[in-house]
């Protein structure tokens, strides 16, 4: 059975991730069953939960700072372990983040016979562009002060599993400061889509 594709995008937050992924499935989705796994999004579905871990991703999150990386390997496990169909390929939105947790991803895809058919996709936004974005989202964690700490950390840990991808050669870096459409089309050249 020929493999589905599988994809991971990375970039700071705001710079279109979610966007892109969604229209990556949409043109993939012909040819292949896709599922998006946001682990962003199930961090802000337990924050709702009355759960003492719950209440914690919801008091972390409204500082803006980052829950451990045992949580999000968890949730993208945990995920890929009970949904994910043996024809289904997965787009993972925002992890791994740091480098101990892509070593991890890679194990892990390497168990499933998936990690020769994993690209990795770098939305490259400048930190000036992705503060006015999540500015202009009014969401609770984008303050000004969770928003430079998300960008400090991006550049502290996330690079160096961008780096990590690159020496692998399943990188590829795609500007994100145009209009979605452009995106979109540079990333599936880029991707040879």
């Amino acid at each position: 059975m020929i493999q589905p594709p599988n994809f991971i995008f990375l970039g700071l937050s705001g710079s279109g991730k979610g966007t892109q992924e969604e229209l990556l499935q949409t043109y993939l989705q012909p040819h292949y069953k896709m599922r998006i796994i946001s682990t962003g999004k199930k961090f802000r579905e337990l924050q709702d939960l009355p759960t003492a871990a719950g209440h914690r991703i919801k008091e972390t999150l409204a500082v803006g700072d980052l829950l451990p990386e045992q949580i999000a390997i968890t949730l993208w496990l945990s995920d890929v372990m009970y949904t994910i169909e043996e024809d289904e390929g997965i787009i993972f939105d925002g992890s791994p983040r740091k480098i101990r947790e892509a070593e991890q991803m890679d194990e892990f895809l390497k168990f499933l016979g998936r990690f020769d058919e994993t690209k990795v996709v770098y939305l490259s936004v400048s930190p000036e562009e992705v503060t006015r974005r999540l500015l202009g989202r009014k969401r609770g964690d984008d303050t000004e002060e969770g928003i430079k700490r998300r960008i400090q950390f991006f550049y502290d840990e996330v690079m160096q599993t961008i780096e990590h991808y690159t020496s692998l050669g399943k990188l590829v870096e795609v500007s994100g400061e145009n209009d979605p459409d452009t995106v979109h089309q540079n990333i599936l050249k880029a991707l040879k889509l």
